[in-house]
């Protein structure tokens, strides 16, 4: 019997800066994606561990009152990079043939997350991707940008303060001036052939007639120049760690490497940037720099991933497959057994090995298959064989799991 369809689909990206909502009215008939523009919010960093932090989250929302009706279901679903590609697939298929690799960079207010798909089904109608290997990221985000540019407003408030009283509460004006559409907005358009020499912040509560010019401070607003952001954007932390730029090409360059251990005959085709911190074009200037032009974004990036969330239900829901079929877990569970073992098999040297009464033939015991692609809409299946003695017969028969 054919489930009943919902009313209303809302798929809800937490990030660290902002919070992505799309939404579809099915009960209306339409399948027409529709999304908040701006939604306030602010949470921790969310490239957690798979387990416990996601099943935490998962009870939180269930005490909450979600998914308690009848009616009424919910769901963890994609990680970020995994949406980005789910909505890059459906936002712009003509680009992409038959098992084309594509890498998905989504960098975000507080993480960066990476994910490596292969594209299958072109010619059917219904394009689908093949997750190639786990997701993995660090905590490499645009508020790593505006703690800095935080950080040189409060030191030049602090130099202020001490020339002439200011009469507010300075670690208050810097949040705010961190937060503030000015810095923002020049932060998200640095790069582009518009960009002005200058841009001004303004000091909130700060009487308008002060000023101290040496400090950048005029009309009770903060100027800054234009190469002020590039530094925030490549500014070294301290001594050990990179810029936040080379930061992220060597996030970049690691799974890359990666890839080519597992594929050493194939190369990544497309390489796509969504998140907060790609809506940076000048981040999306140097990526494309760095890897010769092969870097894609979208505009609107931050709302990449709530949008390939509900993408990715809607196609659940009308065809009964999701996009992304086939997905690589970062945590694995198998079941031991033996097999035969194989001498030119890099993974049993030097392992124990038994000779198995019935065939007499060699095994390696205690093996565990790790990291195979599980599929999204089937459960997870695994056959084994075992030789029994019946008289003086040996019968064989496989088990499913």
């Amino acid at each position: 019997m054919e489930q009943p369809k919902p009313d209303l689909v809302v798929a809800i990206d937490f990030g660290m800066t902002c919070t992505g909502v799309t939404y579809a009215s099915l009960s209306t008939g339409s399948e027409t994606v529709r999304w908040i523009q701006r939604w306030p919010g602010r949470m921790q960093a969310t490239t957690w561990k798979p387990h416990p932090t996601v099943e935490r989250f998962r009870s939180i929302i269930e005490q909450a009152g979600f998914g308690r009706s009848p009616n009424h279901k919910t769901s963890i679903g994609l990680t970020e990079a995994e949406a980005a590609a789910v909505f890059v697939s459906r936002e712009a298929p003509a680009i992409f043939r038959e098992r084309d690799i594509l890498l998905v960079c989504d960098a975000g207010g507080g993480t960066t997350d990476l994910s490596v798909l292969r594209v299958t089904n072109t010619a059917g109608g219904t394009l689908s991707l093949e997750q190639l290997d786990s997701v993995f990221g660090a905590t490499y985000g645009s508020a790593r940008i505006d703690t800095a540019f935080g950080d040189t407003v409060q030191e030049r408030l602090g130099m202020a303060e001490r020339i002439a009283p200011l009469g507010i509460d300075i670690n208050d004006a810097s949040l705010h001036m961190m937060k503030s559409i000015e810095f923002q907005n020049a932060k998200c358009d640095y790069g582009s052939l518009d960009d002005t020499d200058f841009f001004s912040v303004a000091i909130p509560n700060l009487n308008k007639q002060y000023g101290i010019e040496s400090l950048g401070i005029v009309s009770g607003e903060m100027r800054y120049k234009r190469e002020d952001l590039q530094a925030l954007f490549d500014q070294q932390e301290n001594l050990t760690k990179n810029s936040k730029i080379v930061s992220l090409f060597e996030l970049i360059d690691k799974q890359l490497h990666r890839i080519q251990q597992k594929f050493p005959h194939e190369q990544v085709a497309h390489l796509v940037l969504s998140g907060g911190l790609g809506n940076s074009l000048y981040v999306q200037k140097r990526l494309r720099t760095r890897f010769a032009d092969s870097a894609s974004s979208y505009s609107n990036a931050s709302l990449v991933v709530c949008k390939g969330l509900l993408t990715d239900r809607l196609q659940k829901l009308k065809a009964g497959v999701s996009v992304l079929k086939w997905k690589c877990c970062r945590a694995s569970y198998g079941v031991t057994h033996k097999v035969l073992c194989d001498p030119k098999n890099p993974l049993h040297f030097n392992l124990p090995t038994i000779v198995d009464t019935i065939d007499g033939k060699v095994y390696v015991e205690n093996v565990v298959n790790w990291g195979q692609p599980l599929s999204t809409d089937s459960p997870i299946t695994c056959t084994f064989r075992q030789h029994l003695v019946q008289g003086i017969e040996a019968y064989e028969y496989a088990v499913a799991l």
